[in-house]
């Protein structure tokens, strides 16, 4: 009964691996990558890297040039401000328009807050929304995101239950036995060790996902659709304008003020009702102290008095669930412990990433070269070669787009256009590689190497396309990780390499040890 019981398991963890493997393991690396996003936001801008200064520039001056520019119909406005990973201000807001409304955003200068070119987007941002929803419709791709963090922690379960001598084999990889074996060893060990983070990225990924389907089930059941009331009865209603134009409080001061008065540290601001009598002046503030995304600081703009800061956004109820829904974002991005702790996400999501690959592989193996299998050898060898070209393009198109946004997007007037086509073309043009080379390993070894010699280069590029350029604190984490990433995939292919050598050399030497007797036979 318990083995029968054992049996539906494992086939229940085969089948999600088989049905969601590539769906999970796109999400996992894109969103490893995604990680370091807000570094990679100042590092692929070169032009805009330069020191903090100390002492910024007077804020309201930006936001009204910002305004006027714009003919004074803005709304929304929205101000991050300069940090290590982005030392300039950007604003963005809604733009009124005769054919509708449009987003705009303008980026400032830290210091002396001269304007720069209209921002545009590179790849940093479109690999995140690759992530968040695979580059396709809102509310769709975040809900497959979120359906697949829900089949991810399925896995989990399923995998713990079936490998009941998870602690006696946590360091064993049988490496010099056959490829079933080693494959094994290494999906068990990868899988244990990353656990914790496992059952944390998928349980926040599913929540942050699947919240576009709950909002429109919440706002039917409760407010009969009105998603716009379900959204304040969360976040609290917005102030009304008074329609009486006033003289905005220096937002600089009121900064400055709550910096100096309270724990946190202020890195962005909503602007609300702006120019008005009953404007008012939302204040974001990282923390280290509380897993909280940010410090929400409300401070009346006319006057400069602020509130005391509160731990969860407008009127998100003091409770359990509130502080859990509060915790799931830094939680999942690893934002509540600085840069070093992104960079141990990134690793971590690499490894998972490897454990969903190595499954696959382990499943293909017993079919590609074993007895198992319902299907033709050549079902099961395209299926190999495809998902070769699906895992091993995805982190060279992730390459590629930073060498084509340096020596293409960041000239072009579609930025954001040259990351979508390089990204592309170059997974599509891995997978068909994969499909059309025989050797699934070769092929695999192959666009393996490319990625490393990419990444090792990154530096490369970044010091020969921006000489002069400021080589920043995230810029050099950014280059960092990045040349370590391909460090270690080529290390990895090296001593593969040695060990296939070494196997093959003991191989052929059985195998003339008959021969040899022979001839000194009399």
């Amino acid at each position: 009964m318990q083995r029968d019981r054992l049996k539906r398991i494992n086939h229940l963890h085969t089948v999600v691996g088989l049905v969601l493997g590539w769906l999970l393991f796109v999400v996992c690396f894109s969103g490893s990558v995604a990680m370091l996003y807000e570094e990679m936001q100042g590092w692929e801008n070169p032009s805009l890297r330069s020191p903090l200064p100390e002492k910024p520039p007077a804020i309201n001056p930006l936001i009204d040039a910002f305004v006027a520019s714009h003919g004074g119909h803005v709304d929304n406005l929205f101000l991050m401000l300069p940090d290590k990973a982005r030392p300039f201000y950007t604003l963005s807001g809604s733009v009124h328009r005769d054919e509708g409304n449009e987003f705009v955003t303008q980026r400032f200068a830290a210091t002396g807050g001269t304007a720069v070119l209209e921002a545009e987007d590179g790849p940093a941002l479109w690999l995140l929304r690759f992530h968040q929803n695979l580059q396709i419709e809102r509310r769709l791709g975040r809900s497959l995101v979120g359906i697949a963090g829900v089949f991810m922690l399925l896995s989990l379960l399923t995998g713990v239950i079936i490998h009941r001598k998870i602690l006696r084999d946590l360091y064993k990889i049988r490496w010099h036995r056959s490829s079933h074996l080693k494959w094994k060893d290494l999906h068990t060990g990868l899988g244990v060790w990353t656990l914790p983070f496992s059952i944390t990225i998928a349980f926040t990924g599913a929540i942050l996902g699947l919240v576009v389907l709950f909002l429109p089930i919440l706002a039917l059941v409760a407010f009969k659709g009105d998603q716009d009331r379900a959204i304040e009865a969360v976040i609290g209603p917005p102030p009304e304008p008074a329609g009486i134009v006033a003289t905005m409080a220096p937002l600089d001061d009121v900064l400055t003020r709550i910096n100096r008065d309270t724990p946190y540290r202020a890195s962005r601001v909503g602007l609300e009702n702006y120019g008005d009598a009953n404007a008012r002046y939302k204040v974001f503030a990282d923390t280290d102290r509380e897993l909280v995304r940010f410090v929400q600081v409300d401070a009346n703009a006319v006057t400069g008095e602020f509130g005391e800061p509160s731990l969860l956004f407008g009127a998100l109820p003091e409770s359990a669930i509130g502080r859990v829904y509060a915790a799931v974002t830094p939680l999942h991005y690893g934002t509540y412990g600085g840069a070093l702790l992104k960079v141990v996400y990134y690793f971590a999501g690499l490894l998972v990433s490897i454990s969903i690959v190595v499954g696959t592989l382990i499943y293909l193996e017993r079919r590609v070269n074993g007895p198992l299998g319902r299907r033709s050898a050549g079902f099961y060898l395209a299926i190999s070669r495809l998902n070769a070209g699906i895992t091993t393009g995805v982190a060279l198109a992730s390459v590629t787009v930073f060498y084509a946004d340096r020596l293409w997007g960041m000239h072009s007037d579609d930025r954001g256009y040259t990351t979508a086509l390089a990204f592309l073309a170059s997974w599509g043009l891995a997978i068909a590689v994969a499909l059309v080379f025989g050797n699934t390993r070769r092929t695999s070894r192959r666009l393996m190497s490319a990625t490393a010699v990419l990444c090792l280069g990154m530096p490369l590029l970044d010091i020969a396309t921006a000489p002069y350029a400021l080589q920043s604190e995230a810029a050099f984490t950014v280059n960092a990780v990045i040349a370590a990433s391909g460090s270690l995939v080529l290390a990895y292919l090296v001593s593969s390499r040695a060990r296939q050598s070494a196997v093959e050399a003991r191989s052929l030497k059985v195998a003339n040890a008959p021969q040899a007797v022979s001839s000194h036979a009399p």
